[in-house]
This record gives C-alpha cells, structure tokens and sequence, in this order.
C-alpha cells in the first residue's frame, strides 16, 4: 500500500519566520479504504471497544444551490454503520424498521451529539420530516444505547429497542456543536434552518442563528430521559456562527473547556470570523489578540495537551478556508473561501497563541466535515484531548481520519464548476515524537514599533523593525470586538519597515488596532476623528 508521508518535523519554514528548534511531532497518513462503507459525510458518531458507530449524514457531495437539488432526499443516510477499522471491515442496518419519527431524525446530518457513559444523545440536525412535508431542523433528542446498537448491527439483530426520543424546541439546532463540561451539555451557537436551501433568500426557508451557548443536564435511568436545569447566555455579536469548529481544551491556567474556532457567517458580508471563543463551566472569552487564518468550517481536528510543557495543540486537516499560501509560498486571501489541502497547528501557552501552517498538504480537497476517531488505547483525558506527553516514543497510531466532502477543485460551488462527493477515504494517523513537544515560538519578533498620529483623521503611519522575514497581520476591531477592517496581510522583511493605514472612510470612534508578526501581537488603542 502506497503511503502518503506527511512529516512535521522540520516545518518551520523560513517564510514563516519561526524557529526550526523545535517541533513537537512527526505526522504519516496511511490511506486505506473499507469497500462495505460508502461515502459519508456530515454525520453522527461515537465509538466503543475499538468500533466506529455512525449514524445519519449525508451520501452526495456539496449540497446543490437550488430548492430543486438542495439537500435531496435520496442522499440521505438511511442505514446505521459500525467500523471496525483494524479488520477493516463495516456492518450496516437499515434504518427502516425503526418508528418513523426516530428512523427520520436519524437520517439528518449537521446534527449535533454528546456521549455519557453509554449513551450517545443525537441532537437536532437538518433533515426531512414527513408531518411537516419538508426539510426542517428537528426539534428531538434521541438516546443510543451504544454498545447494545453496535452488538445488534454486527450481528444483525433488532436495533429498535436500543433507541428512545423526546421531543424538546430549545434543542432544534444545526450547524452547532455540542461538548460536555464538569457533567453540563455546552450547545454551541448553530441555526435552526426550516425550508428548502436558496442562496438568494427567496421565500424557501427561514433562519435563526441561535446566538447562545445552551446549557443543560441530561438525567437517564436507562427508560425515561429528561433534559433538566436549562439555561443559556445570549451574544448577539460574537456567537453569529455555525459549521465550525469546537475542540476541548485545557487552557493555561489548567482548567478545562473548549474553545470555538472561527465559523460562518459575519453580519454584514459572507466571511468567516477568524477569532476564537474559550468556554468554561464558568462563561466565556473572546479572543480578539489571535486571528485563525487557515481554517474556517468544519473539518478534522485532533486535540493534544503536553503536561510537561504546559502546551496545548490542536491540529486541523483541510477543509475549507479564507487564506491561503500560493505557490510562491506566501499567504494570501480568498474570499471565496475555497476547499484547501491545507494541515496547520494552532498552539497556546500561558505566554501566546499562534498558528502555524504544515508545510505538506491533504492529498487532495479533503477535510471538510471529515472526522477524527481515536485509536484504541490511546491515552486521553476524559475529555478526549490526547495525552502528548503519555504517548511511546517512535511510530505510534493516534487514530483515524474519515469520511467528509472531497473536490475535484476549489470552488465546487454556484458557477466555480468541477465535481463534490462524499468521500470512503480512511486514513491511519500516525505520529512520532520529537524532543521538544512545547510551542513553536516565533523568531525574536517585533524589535521596534510606533504609530502615530492618535487620535488620527486620515492617516496612520506605523513604524516597527523585524528580527526576521515575517508574516505581518494589521487589523482594526470595534468596541465590541467586531473586525472592522484588515490592512495589511503580506511578508515583511526583516529590519525597519512601515505601513501606511488609511482611515478617512471609517467613521469616528475608538477602536483596538492587533498587530500580528509572525504570532508576535502589538494590541493599541486608536482613536479616529472626523
């Protein structure tokens, strides 16, 4: 079997400006395919004793752009699948035998779900409802019993008895995520989208972004299932988002959470957000000082925490994103927002966060709503980030890759052209320590930086020296951390340099200016008068 070689060891690219002293592993993806499993993207899953349990999502690729070819019904997953990835083998069930009322809100995608002890609790999801004749996002939550439905599909039994539902509208979202802190379910941001997709907002559905981080209990006696103690926190302004990515962390203060990485979409125009959201069981924080570039919507991640340096990794795979680096090696936008091959890092400790580009790519358009399963065995904490500092040395399976939307081109989308479908790619994700497995931590930096005038009408001049070649980020937030403006985005020299900002076109008021070289963050004050 041809092995795809994707190394991270010396990848901090002098492009980058970031030290080659220390990396903290190797990354080898091995691809291999399981013929029983089809495509599959979109979807539910857990995993028990080794085995892979999916349910729902969705067999086509992209979902059309018309009420006619959006979202069609017969691309619907309407089976349930266990994997054993060792084997390499699937076993399937229909979903037929089940009430129609569980058999249709199983076979939704963008769902979200959570696992306690043995259950999984598969949440919303877009999908088609025969009492409402229509695609809707449902407003249910239906129990798994996980290891007595995995039993039953290898062995082809009955599944029905291992599957109860309630019914509960504050839970009727999709494109959210959902994660468990200290026994709580977090629901994180998404839409409940009714109706038929149409990109030009003709009358064919209605949508509300949620706008919160829902929060509650589930309390399960293994026959009745309750969801107690809801409550929620609203922001208007920084939770407008959905298909992202919701990755459990443990912050540098030691406490865990999660953090939402970027998301769709802005206000006042179809972009990304490129700042991120730490979460407690206490309440949350944006943070406006890091800026996420490489990846926007869903894809593959994988979580790792190195106790021993206090670092915490977490590792994202393809998808899709608004920059990008060409083929002269330097990182530009597209406001398309194309499929990408890209891999990249995104690291934090107590002294910085950054984000670091894997200078090898994804075989192809790959990665959006892939996921990431654990292998068995692997050392993890109980929220499933992966103990760095546990893992033997040498070549060791961390786990696998599967599933998602694979491309053909960038722009499978309106008029881009090329094809979309959903991938039966698997891949065995293997990594081998380095040394030093702390944060990459960028050259010397920033030496030198001024700016002036302030308060300014019409002009800022900056004024900073490099100690490297640097990848500079300067931009403009309100005060309620919306991104205003981005000025500058390009590789600057090392040594003096300048920019020159334009201001006349924004209206008066003060803002916070993020200066970015290379994850080294100047954050100031700037006043504009008219």
């Amino acid at each position: 079997m041809k092995k795809l070689m994707l190394l991270i060891g010396v990848w901090i690219l002098s492009q980058m400006g970031l030290n080659a002293q220390t990396s903290p592993f190797q990354l080898e993806l091995e691809p291999f395919t399981i013929s029983s499993l089809p495509g599959l993207h979109s979807y539910a899953f857990t995993q028990h004793n080794g085995k892979w349990l999916i349910l729902g999502g969705r067999t086509n690729g992209l979902h059309g752009f018309q009420p006619p070819f959006a979202f069609p019904l017969a691309s619907q997953n309407t089976n349930i699948y266990v994997v054993d990835p060792v084997l390499q083998q699937s076993w399937s069930v229909s979903t037929a035998s089940l009430p129609q009322n569980i058999q249709e809100h199983i076979a939704s995608s963008n769902m979200e779900g959570v696992r306690i002890g043995n259950y999984y609790y598969f949440i919303g999801g877009y999908g088609f409802s025969t009492p409402a004749n229509e695609l809707i996002t449902f407003p249910n939550v239906t129990a798994i019993d996980v290891p007595a439905l995995i039993n039953a599909v290898v062995n082809q039994l009955p599944v029905t008895s291992y599957f109860r539902q309630i019914t509960d509208p504050n839970l009727a979202l999709c494109g959210s995520r959902a994660e468990v802190i200290d026994s709580t379910v977090f629901l994180v941001f998404g839409h409940q989208f009714d109706g038929r997709y149409n990109p030009h907002n003709m009358p064919s559905f209605t949508q509300v972004y949620s706008n919160q981080i829902r929060k509650f209990n589930i309390s399960d006696n293994g026959t009745v299932f309750t969801i107690n103690n809801y409550t929620s926190i609203t922001d208007t302004v920084n939770f407008h988002r959905r298909d992202y990515n919701l990755a459990p962390q443990i912050f540098p203060n030691g406490a865990s959470g999660i953090t939402a990485f970027s998301g769709v979409f802005q206000y006042a125009i179809d972009r990304p957000y490129l700042n991120t959201i730490d979460i407690t069981s206490s309440g949350y924080t944006v943070n406006n000082n890091f800026e996420q570039l490489l990846s926007q919507y869903h894809s593959a991640l994988i979580p790792f925490y190195d106790s021993t340096a206090a670092t915490m990794h977490t590792l994202f795979f393809g998808g899709m994103s608004q920059y990008l680096y060409d083929i002269n090696n330097v990182l530009i936008e597209d406001t398309l927002i194309p499929f990408v091959k890209t891999i990249s890092l995104v690291s934090r400790n107590s002294n910085q966060q950054i984000e670091i580009r894997v200078p090898y790519e994804m075989p192809g358009y790959l990665g959006s709503n892939m996921e990431f399963y654990r292998a068995d065995g692997i050392d993890a904490y109980d929220n499933g980030i992966i103990k760095l500092t546990e893992i033997d040395t040498g070549k060791v399976l961390v786990g696998y890759l599967h599933g998602g939307i694979e491309a053909d081109y960038p722009y499978v989308f309106m008029n881009g052209g090329g094809n979309s479908w959903a991938s039966d790619k698997i891949f065995k994700v293997y990594i081998t320590k380095n040394t030093n497995t702390g944060l990459m931590v960028p050259a010397s930096g920033i030496n030198s930086f001024s700016y002036f005038p302030n308060p300014v009408k019409d002009e800022l001049t900056i004024n900073f020296e490099l100690a490297s070649k640097l990848h500079i980020n300067c931009s403009l937030y309100d005060t309620t951390g919306k991104l205003v403006s981005l000025f500058e985005n390009s590789m600057m020299p090392a040594g003096k340099n300048r920019l020159i900002i334009k201001t006349y076109k924004l209206p008066a008021g003060v803002y916070t200016m993020s200066f970015n070289a290379g994850g080294a963050f100047k954050n100031v004050p700037v006043v504009i008068t008219k």
